[in-house]
């Protein structure tokens, strides 16, 4: 019984390799061909909690970081809305806004510059 166990069969088919790409069946819409340029998830429904909070936060407050990175990831605004809110997500995000290794750095450059300023002040003293 273990030799038979430990044996292989080298008549069974192996199974074929999984493909790294899924490719949709026939007759279904792939969504992420009409995505917008930014975008990285699927739009929610008008009737999402989510959406129409980000919504309002925009509509108060026009520079809001988080606002206008959700709304150009989730390609939530029409396409001339889009590319406007597109050119500040992207200034925004080369300067850092939305990475948190370059706003730690930032601070602790600052929290240094403080020390240093502090120390040079006792010493004129």
């Amino acid at each position: 019984d273990k030799k038979d166990k430990k044996e292989k069969k080298p008549d069974a088919p192996s199974k074929p390799a999984v493909k790294a790409i899924v490719k949709a069946p026939s007759g279904q819409f792939d969504h992420r061909s009409q995505f917008k340029e930014g975008q990285k998830q699927l739009t929610p429904p008008p009737a999402d909690a989510t959406r129409a909070f980000y919504e309002s936060l925009l509509a108060e407050n026009p520079d809001s970081k988080i606002a206008i990175k959700y709304m150009v990831e989730y390609g939530v605004l029409g396409p001339t809305e889009h590319k406007a809110l597109l050119k500040r997500y992207n200034y925004l995000r080369d300067k850092g806004a939305f990475n948190m290794n370059i706003k730690l750095k930032k601070a602790l450059e600052k929290q240094m510059k403080k020390q240093k300023g502090g120390k040079a002040k006792k010493k004129d003293k």
